[in-house]
């Protein structure tokens, strides 16, 4: 059936900075949501449904969402930029009932992990840009830290009683975790005009670690998974033109 609107009540205060004549900027932010009757995609068992399963969206939780978001900008000579940022985040149900077994009755799931919700998350990056001939030389290296996190909620397959029927706990399946995330890129490119037609050419290399993992699954009734992966390490150039 329809479900109703999820509200979220957001506070957040922080500060943004320039220093040194503007070559230097810290910013930092603290936040806070309540989420009231938060939609969620559940697996459950149905009405009569023995061992099948379905998958809705009902307002079943409420939630607090609550973190720090802090970034810098800094240029320590002409030309040459850094730029970080670091995302601490604590995600928690506040309830969570979900009816498990099909017999109207919501048992309290709030100790799960909500989904996509990474505890730390980091990113630095440095950018030199420099005149060279008559065009313009452009490097860049940047890494990227995700922290693990799930993104499905699942009625758990594996575990039976001792009457060897199968146990419908909902659980964070692990199945689809997404691990620690390190990913590192580097490219250099070059712009120049030549007669009127802008043109640039580029070499990159991404996902240098040759970190592989998966980036979502999705766990369907019991029956088989499917998900993404991150890409392996790649090299790569492009010409390209601008009339």
């Amino acid at each position: 059936g329809p479900y109703d609107p999820e509200t979220v009540t957001a506070f957040e205060i922080g500060a943004k900075t320039d220093w040194l004549d503007g070559r230097l900027r810290f910013n930092i932010s603290a936040f806070l949501s309540k989420y009231d009757n938060k939609q969620e995609e559940i697996v459950r068992v149905p009405d009569g449904g023995n061992n099948a399963q379905e998958t809705v969206v009902e307002n079943a939780a409420d939630a607090t969402i609550k973190g720090i978001e802090i970034e810098m900008t800094a240029i320590p000579f002409d030309g040459f930029t850094i730029t970080s940022a670091l995302g601490l985040l604590d995600a928690e149900y506040d309830s969570f009932g979900l009816d498990i077994t099909g017999d109207n009755v919501d048992d309290d799931v709030s100790s799960l992990n909500l989904r996509r919700t990474p505890d730390v998350t980091f990113a630095l990056s440095g950018n030199y840009e420099r005149d060279v001939g008559e065009g313009v030389l452009n490097t860049n290296l940047s890494f990227r830290y995700l922290d693990s996190y799930f993104t499905s909620i699942n009625l758990d397959p594996s575990v039976v009683d001792a009457m060897g029927q199968i146990v419908r706990d909902p659980i964070n399946d692990l199945r689809s975790e997404t691990d620690s995330q390190y990913l590192f890129d580097a490219s250099i490119s070059y712009d120049i005009e030549l007669n009127g037609v802008n043109v640039r050419a580029s070499i990159f290399g991404r996902n240098l670690l040759d970190d592989r993992g998966l980036n979502s699954t999705l766990p369907v009734a019991g029956l088989f998974t499917f998900g993404t992966a991150r890409a392996p390490r790649q090299w790569g150039g492009s010409l390209e033109f601008e009339f």
